[in-house]
């Protein structure tokens, strides 16, 4: 239910030319920073793929809307705290990295093949 009020809050009330422009400054920058900015937010991809789709329709590239539904389901805080009980910090941040790193690598691979 969030996701979608959400999703609905964004298309009906934000204008596409504010997607377009923000992602138009940081154009090379925007998988990695939509990449950091899903990892805090916690939340499951059905409950996202609302927003996903809004914000794709109003003019944010594919990959760069996949690297954040992604960070947000493979890179939460929540995760980490769960996974921390079984993992060392070392190896830990050793998978945070290679899960971004190919977060990163799809999100360019669908915006550059989009």
């Amino acid at each position: 239910m969030a996701g979608v009020t959400i999703g609905s809050l964004i298309h009906g009330y934000v204008p596409q030319e504010f997607f377009i422009n923000t992602i138009g400054k940081y154009e090379s920058l925007s998988v990695p920073i939509a990449t950091l900015v899903g990892i805090p937010i916690y939340a499951g991809c059905s409950m996202i793929a609302p927003i996903i789709f809004t914000i794709t329709a109003n003019g944010v590239p594919l990959g760069t809307s996949l690297a954040f539904m992604m960070a947000i389901a493979g890179l939460s805080l929540p995760e980490a705290i769960i996974l921390k009980r079984v993992m060392t910090f070392k190896l830990l941040a050793i998978f945070f990295s290679l899960v971004a790193v190919g977060i990163v690598i799809i999100g360019y691979l669908f915006n550059f093949l989009g």
